[in-house]
């Protein structure tokens, strides 16, 4: 919006309204000034929303173009025949402010390298596989253009929580042909662990695609990089995978391939300022860990309490298999620090004697804040405590 655009528009709507000619249509001018009240004036509405660009775009431009249109053409006549060269003015002005509002853009291509992208993912798959997707993130988004661009067969997970039971059969009958099956994950809330099915894990690929920044009182002028990663897992019954007596991780980095022992309560993996490797919980966390065998063993994590403001630093309680391990008042601070925590003995003695049995299952329960309502940030996410990494050790 320019001052002169919106001072035109306003102009024309008048003249509009009290010449008896345009009569007919004013229901037009009535809608569309009720949707530029409600879409544009409200400042909780932004133009990426896509149900306030279904009045934006095709409504309120195109009806505050007209009205300024018609102000323009029936500027009413001055002295010396002036008003054809106001004419030509706010013409040429509305003009120079519009290149001015676009030239940013002009040369612009937003998602630039999208389809490159696209074709990189889909070089991971052989053209007879199976992929499935999650819902609700980028992996939906991409299903469609793996099926009809790349002709592959893609299937999106309609809940958070699948049915084996359901999946299963229909899973056999690839393996059976011989035709392998994968999942990509995109960072949805997707809840499956099966028992009866290994997720191998593959290879990552990341989008790096520019966008324009979504400003708020001010036109965007920046470009910006949106990363979309898609974690891919090779999956195979339990009975032919590689090594089915493979032993659980002791050592968990909050790194990409390890889905199949975080069980939920994490947002996606970021990197600090000084190269280390992370990820949030939401307040309450599962992590599956593989035990020594031993009978003692400490479980030890490194983690930072990252609180901002007047936020008080969190308390962290850490079970495992269901028992209180050991729980400390944090300090706040961004800086990591490792906590070490003696599994009892008890615990310990309840495990069984193989290590593919041998199985922690860690919680980590914490205070949590949301950072956008207390720096002004546009992150919604609740955040618990950033966890670097876990591991359980036996004694040396």
């Amino acid at each position: 919006w320019t001052p002169l655009g919106l001072g035109l528009a306003a102009l024309g709507l008048g003249l509009f309204a009290v010449r008896g000619k345009e009569k007919p249509a004013l229901p037009f001018a009535a809608a569309s000034m009720m949707c530029f009240v409600i879409y544009a004036v409200n400042p909780l509405v932004n133009a990426v929303q896509p149900w306030a660009s279904r009045r934006l775009v095709p409504v309120v431009l195109p009806a505050l173009a007209v009205f300024a249109a018609y102000a323009v053409v029936n500027l009413p006549p001055v002295r010396f025949r002036l008003h054809r060269v106001a004419q030509i003015l706010a013409v040429v002005t509305l003009a120079g402010l519009f290149v001015r509002a676009e030239w940013p853009f002009l040369r612009r291509v937003e998602y630039r390298g999208c389809f490159d992208s696209l074709t990189d993912l889909a070089g991971h798959f052989e053209k007879d596989s199976l992929i499935l997707l999650d819902r609700n993130g980028p992996g939906e988004n991409v299903a469609q253009p793996l099926h009809y661009l790349f002709g592959l067969n893609t299937f999106v997970l309609q809940k958070e929580q699948p049915d084996t039971e359901v999946l299963r059969p229909f899973l056999h009958q690839w393996w059976q042909a011989e035709k392998p099956v994968y999942l990509i994950l995109s960072g949805a809330s997707l809840s499956w662990y099966p028992t009866d099915i290994a997720l191998v894990p593959e290879e990552s690929v990341v989008f790096s695609l520019p966008v324009t920044e979504r400003a708020r009182g001010r036109l965007p002028s920046r470009e910006q990089s949106w990363h979309l990663h898609f974690d891919i897992y090779r999956l195979e019954p339990v009975d032919y995978a590689q090594d089915p007596g493979q032993s659980l991780p002791t050592r968990l980095e909050m790194a990409d391939g390890e889905y199949p022992y975080l069980r939920g309560g994490l947002h996606r993996g970021e990197l600090a300022p000084d190269g280390t490797t992370f990820r949030w919980t939401d307040g309450a966390t599962r992590l599956i860990l593989g035990a020594p065998v031993a009978d003692e063993a400490t479980l030890r994590l490194r983690v930072s309490g990252g609180r901002e403001g007047d936020i008080e630093p969190p308390a962290l309680s850490v079970w495992a298999n269901g028992v209180l391990v050991g729980q400390t008042q944090m300090d706040g601070s961004h800086a990591f620090e490792v906590l070490e925590f003696p599994l009892p003995s008890e615990l310990m003695g309840e495990l069984g004697g193989s290590p593919s049995v041998r199985r922690l299952e860690v919680e980590l329960h914490s205070d949590t804040w949301i950072p956008m309502s207390v720096t002004g940030s546009t992150d919604p996410r609740t955040l618990g405590v950033a966890v670097d990494w876990i591991e359980v050790e036996g004694a040396k």
